[in-house]
């Protein structure tokens, strides 16, 4: 059962994820992508293991996630290459693109914005390689 404070309401039902701001850098290092194609890599890798990444388990698990759709946007794009002899490549591509452009703005603010009750955000449709 949870402690009551002197205000009556329950610890943690509403309490902001005390680092959830640097949970969301990896989401939004993942929009550098476009700019500087493996640097959301190396900075993801940076947060998983810094301090932070090793010591808060909703940092790490972001990270991860955001690592995962590195993954997942890697081998969609070498298929959507592959895709290109069949004209279906182009219609993927742009897919992929609007979904990788969006949904990582999406992550971070929904990182940004948890509290310690929120779930970790997940990406939709993806598969995810690293647990």
């Amino acid at each position: 059962m949870a402690e009551l404070n002197n205000t009556n309401t329950l610890y943690g039902s509403g309490d902001k994820q005390p680092n959830a701001s640097f949970a969301a850098l990896p989401h939004l290092a993942f929009l550098l992508m476009y700019v500087l194609p493996f640097i959301s890599v190396i900075i993801q890798l940076r947060i998983l293991f810094s301090d932070k990444g090793t010591t808060d388990q909703f940092v790490r698990d972001n990270t991860r996630e955001a690592m995962n759709l590195f993954v997942f946007s890697c081998l969609m794009v070498l298929l959507s290459i592959l895709l290109f002899v069949v004209t279906i490549g182009y219609f993927l591509l742009i897919v992929l693109g609007i979904y990788l452009l969006v949904f990582p703005i999406i992550a971070a603010i929904k990182t940004a914005k948890s509290t310690t009750d929120s779930p970790v955000y997940r990406y939709p449709m993806i598969f995810r390689l690293l647990k």
